[in-house]
């Protein structure tokens, strides 16, 4: 494994430049690609000259590149301060034409079928997945940045970039009909908050959604969202009595840093593994245990919502039995070990809360939902886009259900989303 690290490394200086510099550390830490893929990534950290600062920072130009251990795939680099020192003449000018030519031959992804421009800004830009132009998701995104000097400082790829091959492909065929359809039931009342004035605001707001191309079905926002592992709960958790012992915290550990041995291996990252039907019963008692320890009186006032795997742990979300109508709602996310499924620390977004507590109460809905949705039913839209399917294990059409306004429920007066 030395050697074949050691080759990586002047492989990478040769490439990109680095002759004058000197390589400082290094590490390997895996990621998650796809849907069922492990990525061993090797980290390297250059340093212009060869020397540090004396007081431990870094000088400027030093270059961070990550590269993927098995494929050689450049997933990352960086030049601190914005300054390149580098000798490569390979790479793009801060021009679009360059830069998407520079990308293609970088990542072997074809512009226009396999990604697209999102953002182009004068030293910056940004690309999205994308299949014939038509977004995708989960998808991935591809930044670069240059220096006032026009030279390249900042590169990044991550997330997915799928190929026809992983499309199940399909004319787009919704209609407004369709849409308006499925859009009349996911108007719903809401509440916001109102920071510049400290109030609360009731509104009519469509809830965004993927829609079937058929218009038969809708798919949550979540949907593909977690490649893996993640399994949706609708569970009450109830309990008789509450429990004596004390919640004792531990330390979370997510560093996904691992050894050359094990990348050689290729092991798999664990949040790959599935949740079985008994890992989802021991993590719902595991979730209820907890309760009775940190909320002893609230039997029937949780419900687990959803649980994935992260790391070496289960998370599993809890919200409030009952929802209610405000955009920011208490929710709990409870740490898991996946071993003994006892939850070893959590996450409580009370703190949130509280800085809305002072906010005035919103004020009775006079409008009707009806009226509310007629006002809102010009404004909508279902965007094409490529939605990955669990389990057809591909990307299906569908239209991304949005509208820019609400209705205040009050006075019946549309507002931007964005206001």
């Amino acid at each position: 494994m030395k050697e074949k690290l050691q080759e990586v490394i002047e492989d990478v200086k040769q490439t990109f430049g680095l002759g004058a510099y000197q390589l400082h550390q290094q590490q390997i830490f895996r990621e998650i690609a796809g849907a069922d893929r492990t990525s061993y990534i090797l980290n390297l950290e250059f340093i212009p000259g060869g020397e540090a600062a004396a007081d431990g920072h870094h000088p400027e130009g030093t270059a961070s590149i990550d590269i993927d251990l098995h494929t050689r795939e450049l997933k990352r680099i960086t030049f601190s301060e914005e300054v390149n020192l580098a000798t490569h003449e390979g790479f793009p000018a801060s021009d679009k034409e360059a830069a998407i030519e520079w990308v293609e031959e970088m990542t072997g992804l074809e512009f226009g079928r396999q990604f697209r421009l999102l953002k182009d800004e004068e030293l910056a830009l940004e690309f999205e997945a994308a299949v014939d132009n038509i977004p995708v998701h989960p998808g991935g995104f591809i930044h670069i940045k240059f220096n006032n000097d026009g030279q390249l400082v900042h590169f990044s790829i991550y997330g997915v970039f799928p190929d026809e091959s992983q499309i199940n492909w399909e004319p787009f065929n919704l209609t407004p009909e369709k849409v308006e359809l499925v859009a009349d039931k996911q108007c719903k009342l809401l509440e916001i908050p109102i920071e510049e004035e400290g109030r609360w605001l009731q509104v009519y707001g469509m809830e965004e959604i993927f829609l079937s191309n058929d218009g038969a079905t809708t798919l949550p926002m979540e949907q593909g969202t977690v490649w893996h592992s993640h399994v949706p709960v609708d569970k009450v958790l109830e309990w008789e009595k509450p429990v004596k012992s004390a919640f004792q915290t531990e330390d979370i550990d997510l560093a996904n840093e691992v050894t050359a041995k094990e990348a050689l291996a290729e092991v798999p990252d664990p949040a790959l593994l599935p949740i079985t039907a008994e890992d989802q019963t021991r993590a719902i008692e595991g979730a209820i245990h907890f309760l009775q320890q940190e909320f002893p009186d609230d039997s029937g006032k949780w419900k687990a919502a959803g649980m994935q795997r992260v790391s070496r742990y289960i998370i599993v979300v809890v919200t409030p039995a009952v929802p209610g109508h405000r955009v920011i709602e208490r929710r709990l996310k409870l740490f898991l070990d996946q071993e003994t499924f006892a939850v070893v620390n959590y996450m409580d977004d009370q703190a949130l809360l509280n800085m809305l507590s002072d906010y005035r109460q919103a004020e009775p809905a006079k409008i009707s939902r009806e009226t509310a949705f007629e006002k809102l039913s010009n404004s909508l839209s279902a965007r094409p886009m490529y939605v990955y399917e669990k389990q057809q294990q591909c990307y299906v059409l569908c239209g991304k259900l949005n509208c820019g306004y609400v209705v205040d429920a009050v006075t019946g007066e549309l507002l931007p989303v964005d206001k």
